[in-house]
């Protein structure tokens, strides 16, 4: 489900919900638009499966749609980076490394929503610990693309505008506290407490939504000339 809402609001912003259904019935097959709403719902209908699935009992059909589950949804929540790569005009965003930075976000992210939900619907010993892993992993990958930010220089005069506002101008406050209060704390709660950092879990959701409002709205700051 944390897959699922990633990536999701992106289809939604991009256009009006009166003209959204023209997507499925004159797709334009170019745009990572219309193929990220393709995924989304086809991701949609396979975790309305599994949910069926689990409620009668059909273990067959779980089976089946775990591997075009698991698919799915690193494409949902990665696809964002190649819609973006279409906007010609933010250069901030013409990253050839943004998939592998999306998947690690939607990594954690995950792995945190399962944190936060297995203080209610506990989960056996062996999951659990693969998605303390999970978050921790992916928590620590999204915190070094972050940095890389810093050290790596801008390819274009545009981009380095962008991320000069993103890191110390308009934006820098959101950047640096999705880092430090969203990743690096989340990073020494969760080595301190383990599994049970609930509250590690929830920075890094917030975190998260700190640093993609400084990265998404930065690059969209430099006027397009």
């Amino acid at each position: 489900m944390a897959h699922f809402m990633l990536p999701g609001p992106s289809v939604f912003t991009h256009d009006t919900g009166h003209d959204f259904y023209r997507i499925f019935t004159r797709p334009q097959w170019r745009s990572w638009l219309v193929r990220g709403a393709f995924i989304i719902t086809g991701y949609a209908l396979v975790l309305a499966l599994l949910f069926l699935a689990g409620l009668l009992g059909l273990s067959g059909l779980a089976d089946a749609l775990v591997i075009p589950g698991a698919i799915l949804s690193v494409l949902a929540v990665i696809y964002t980076a190649w819609l973006f790569g279409q906007s010609k005009g933010r250069d901030l965003w013409q990253n050839p490394l943004l998939p592998l930075h999306l998947f690690s976000q939607g990594l954690f992210a995950g792995a945190a929503a399962f944190l936060i939900v297995e203080r209610f619907l506990p989960l056996p010993a062996e999951a659990r610990t693969l998605v303390g892993w999970a978050f921790a992993v992916g928590l620590l990958v999204h915190l070094l693309f972050a940095l890389s930010e810093l050290v790596m220089p801008p390819m274009t005069i545009d981009a380095k505008r962008a991320a000069h506002q993103m890191i110390f101008g308009r934006y820098g406050t959101f950047y640096w506290t999705g880092l430090i209060a969203g990743a690096v704390l989340p990073l020494v709660l969760f080595a301190v407490l383990g599994q049970g950092a609930v509250f590690a879990a929830l920075l890094g959701l917030a975190g998260l939504l700190a640093y993609e409002h400084a990265y998404v709205q930065a690059a969209q700051s430099v006027p397009l000339t």
